[in-house]
């Protein structure tokens, strides 16, 4: 089989009541990657039930739902599976029908300042959160008027699979402040405002006069 072709088909499990395997592909390039792996172990200890043992798979920056837990067999094959998990479940609308949910889409969220945080007019402050996907994010954007204009944050780099953190300066306004923030990975793909796992973050502040 070529590097190219086929989708190894990794399956068992059970969810929604679906009376078959769990069933699960991935495109043969990834899953001959070298991140890719069938996991025995965790810290030096064999992997518990809870955890997927005694083998599950790990394909880092894809979804969870593709780490198949308590692997049972291995097919590969030049089609996609043919099960719920592949057909019903785990896809998004496209344009040429239906798309897989495998590589993770590019998000941030703020983490600072939240609801709860206790912010005066006028004193600066920092607007700092995370962002992350399965390809490194390149800029990340943060609004603090709803969405009314967008300023650049600064974003620290990516270690491996590392989340990366972002920041920007900021001196509040009295009374609500709305705050949001968007990322765009480096294939250029970006977060939507709506109606999307992924979509924008909004974080709304009471700042006192």
């Amino acid at each position: 089989m070529r590097p190219t072709s086929g989708l190894p088909a990794f399956e068992w499990g059970e969810y929604a009541d679906v009376e078959e395997a769990y069933q699960k592909d991935l495109p043969i390039g990834k899953a001959l990657a070298e991140e890719v792996i069938l996991a025995l172990e965790i810290n030096g200890r064999p992997l518990t039930p809870e955890r997927g043992g005694p083998v599950r798979l790990v394909v880092p920056g894809w979804y969870g739902t593709n780490s198949v837990k308590w692997v049972g067999s291995i097919t590969a094959a030049d089609r996609r599976a043919s099960g719920a998990y592949t057909t019903r479940f785990y896809n998004d609308p496209a344009a040429s029908g239906m798309k897989p949910v495998w590589g993770v889409a590019p998000e941030s969220v703020i983490v600072s300042p939240s609801p709860n945080d206790l912010l005066s007019a006028d004193m600066p402050t920092k607007i700092w959160g995370w962002a992350w996907g399965d390809h490194q994010i390149s800029s990340v954007e943060v609004s603090v008027d709803g969405g009314g204009s967008w300023r650049t944050a600064s974003v620290g780099p990516r270690e491996g699979r590392s989340w990366q953190r972002f920041e920007l300066p900021w001196t509040p306004t009295s009374g609500q402040n709305i705050l949001l923030c968007r990322c765009t990975d480096e294939c250029g793909a970006g977060q939507p405002l709506t109606d999307a796992r992924n979509a924008v973050h909004t974080v709304k502040v009471e700042v006192d006069p």
